[in-house]
């Protein structure tokens, strides 16, 4: 399980590195063509305008999710397992 649990780290600061640094660089690119973009280019480059411009915030967010998600495991499901 921790082998599991670092993957998932290793693959959230990957796609923070790229959604912040990577893909705003080829935005400009993007912006040269002049066309229209397929939808889930367009859906990738608004991902990576809100972690550019609220990551703090979003960050904040999944920690209190996350904060919540294992709060109700120690007190609803693991007392139930003990009986």
């Amino acid at each position: 399980m921790p082998n599991f649990c670092a993957l998932i780290r290793l693959l959230g600061a990957v796609l923070i590195g790229m959604l912040t640094w990577f893909i705003p660089r080829f935005t400009g690119i993007f912006a040269q063509f002049g066309g229209n973009l397929p939808y889930l280019t367009q859906v990738i480059i608004g991902a990576s305008n809100v972690m550019k411009n609220y990551g703090l915030y979003v960050g904040a967010v999944v920690v209190l999710i996350a904060i919540s998600v294992v709060y109700s495991l120690v007190t609803r499901v693991l007392p139930l397992e003990r009986r």
